[in-house]
């Protein structure tokens, strides 16, 4: 399963209703890393070669349909956190653990192990957002504040929009009606979250 060359992420039949909404958790599935990394590693941060990482990203980027530069990921702190993203980071990637947008073409994300990757989406809203939820980040807020900031995006955001979280890693992306993700098993380190009008 790890010689595939394409990502195959695991879908949430919660967000497949949403309309206008791409989303996958991606696995290890589709990626060139090898050895403690093998697979899919999307970690900026980690000890991975970081040419493999960058084609990681870029076939994860690809899946979603945005160029690899519009896949934003946060530099995860464990903290309540949450980044507006209205186009790609310039410099280094800012320190949180949610990033939220309500631009076409953007995916955000959120890498993990064994934290848990919570995607948000109000299709009605047109906001979608990607929160890596650890403990402390968990307990001090990361989830409402993604939330609290969704709304002040746009006034309309409901709790009740579709919020997903998978058996392990995930991304989703607000894009096109028509088109359709595919699916995997767990064991991710990436949850995005893009779209396009």
């Amino acid at each position: 399963m790890l010689n595939q060359t394409r990502p195959d992420p695991v879908r949430s039949p919660l967000l497949e209703k949403a309309q206008g909404i791409r989303h996958g958790y991606f696995t290890r599935i589709g990626g060139v890393s090898s050895g403690i990394y093998q697979g899919l590693n999307i970690g900026t941060g980690s000890s991975d070669d970081q040419t493999l990482v960058a084609e990681n990203r870029r076939r994860v980027a690809d899946w979603m349909g945005v160029p690899a530069d519009h896949l934003l990921t946060a530099h995860q702190v464990h903290s309540p956190d949450v980044v507006i993203a209205r186009e790609p980071f310039a410099g280094p990637r800012p320190k949180a653990d949610a990033v939220i947008t309500d631009r076409p073409g953007i995916a955000v994300g959120a890498s993990t192990a064994d934290c848990g990757p919570v995607l948000f989406a109000d299709p009605e809203a047109r906001v979608i957002g990607a929160a890596h939820a650890g403990w402390k980040g968990a307990f001090t807020g990361v989830l409402e504040n993604t939330v609290a900031a969704m709304e002040g995006l746009a006034p309309a955001v409901t709790v009740s929009s579709p919020c997903s979280v998978p058996p392990s890693g995930q991304t989703i992306t607000r894009s096109d009606p028509n088109s359709s993700p595919a699916s995997s098993r767990p064991t991710l380190p990436i949850s995005a979250i893009s779209g396009r009008r």
